[in-house]
């Protein structure tokens, strides 16, 4: 070790990315480790289930909705029953009329005179609510859940992107649709100077963690509670609402999906099937790979939703 002039040894000290090698070696490891644990995790039973009828199997599912339920705090504090529905008329055109939809899930807490309620006090879902022209009976609904960065205007409005006519089409073909908003900072707002901060859901789970629940646990809540509203609704057949199994489900991935590579999607989509026909209702589940990236095809989705809603 060398020393200075004082006679002092001097401190030992390395180049900063002279150690990179090994943080990288940590990195590999973590990531071998979680893709060793996601390979067990498939290779098992997620629970004991009881295929012998549709009553039994979600009756023997209970835990594992259980289990879900604990993981992403659900339900959220302060969840009450569905409030105040507020329906605003924003236009119509040959399909639908379009309206302004906004649930109330938490109301406000109490006012007082130094602290005088926001107009953000109450928890509200929000999103669009199409009603079909020309609509006799009540119909089925349709819970559109997009992603589109989160709008439902962005998954409707000039030409939807990449889920094209999901949303309008549903309506066209007699559907009443709500499609909700997810929490998202959207380049369409980005450019527009949106206050909204870069990474807004992150930050928010991370908060609600803390707080013993999670992004996901409020939006399911929002979600719920805007399907108990709505369902009273004269223009919708409560008996009548696309859901999940044992109810008919199809899943549809383009084969150039760059997000999601279609050999997972077919891998998984094999296993889920297995469960429907366990069932006995194999006929209820389809999965479509068809030629395109990552958007939605009506072209595929309209004839099951025909057959089956």
């Amino acid at each position: 070790m060398a020393v200075d002039d004082a006679g002092k040894q001097e401190l030992y000290e390395e180049d900063l990315t002279a150690s990179m090698p090994h943080r990288e070696e940590q990195w590999r490891e973590m990531e071998a480790y979680t893709q060793r644990l996601g390979e067990a995790a498939e290779e098992r039973e997620p629970y004991a289930a009881d295929f012998s009828s549709e009553e039994a199997y979600l009756r023997t599912s209970e835990p594992l909705r259980e289990l879900l339920r604990a993981r992403t705090g659900y339900p959220p504090p302060g969840l009450g029953p569905a409030g105040e529905v507020r329906m605003e008329a924003v236009g119509e055109d040959r399909v639908a009329k379009y309206y302004r939809c906004w649930v109330e899930v938490t109301g406000a807490p109490p006012r007082t005179s130094e602290t005088p309620e926001p107009p953000e006090a109450a928890l509200h879902a929000y999103g669009l609510y199409l009603v079909p022209q020309g609509l006799s009976a009540p119909a089925p609904l349709i819970f559109a859940q997009h992603g589109g960065g989160g709008t439902p205007e962005t998954a409707i409005f000039q030409g939807g992107a990449n889920y094209h006519d999901m949303i309008r089409g549903a309506a066209a073909r007699g559907y009443v649709v709500f499609a909700p908003h997810l929490v998202f900072n959207p380049f369409s707002d980005q450019a527009a100077d949106s206050p909204l901060p870069p990474g807004v859901r992150s930050r928010l789970d991370a908060r609600l963690r803390l707080l013993g629940t999670s992004l996901t646990a409020v939006e399911v809540a929002k979600v719920s509670r805007a399907l108990d509203a709505l369902l009273l609704r004269p223009e919708i057949d409560p008996a009548r609402v696309a859901l999940a199994c044992p109810r008919p489900l199809q899943v549809q991935v383009g084969e150039e999906d760059a997000m999601f590579r279609v050999g997972d999607a077919q891998r998984l989509a094999t296993r889920a099937a297995a469960y429907y026909d366990r069932l006995g209702v194999g006929e209820r589940f389809e999965f479509v790979a068809f030629e395109g990236g990552h958007e939605w095809r009506g072209d595929v989705a309209w004839r099951f939703l025909a057959r089956w809603l």
